[in-house]
């Protein structure tokens, strides 16, 4: 199972790697699409290169990328900012049940624990 997850992990590295980068909102970015931040100084132990830290999209409407992105990078006041990644929250949720289904992150439902 665990050789599985590092394959998985270092296969959606490696897709990754074939797009650019972009270090602002302020750079041209089209309008809708996932986004992955990688922390500095964090090293996934997969690949040796930066370990993704957050994965989103714009879950309100369309053409809300470059909005999103703008209230992670602090320019737009948003005060639940660390609960919205949906597809973190749901892939995690997805791991921890695989693990133990009774596990209590997973409380009080599936993806919506702590």
């Amino acid at each position: 199972m665990r050789n599985r997850e590092n394959s998985a992990c270092e296969r959606i590295h490696r897709i990754l790697e074939e797009f650019p980068e972009h270090s602002s909102p302020k750079s041209t970015l089209p309008r809708n699409g996932l986004y992955f931040f990688y922390e500095d100084g964090e090293i996934c132990a997969h690949t040796g290169k930066p370990r993704i830290v957050r994965v989103g999209n714009h879950p309100r409407s369309q053409n809300r990328l470059i909005t999103r992105l703008r209230e992670h990078y602090g320019e737009i006041d948003y005060p639940e900012k660390k609960n919205c990644s949906v597809l973190r929250r749901l892939i995690g949720g997805a791991i921890l049940r695989r693990r133990d289904p009774n596990h209590p992150c997973l409380l009080p439902s599936p993806g919506e624990g702590h």
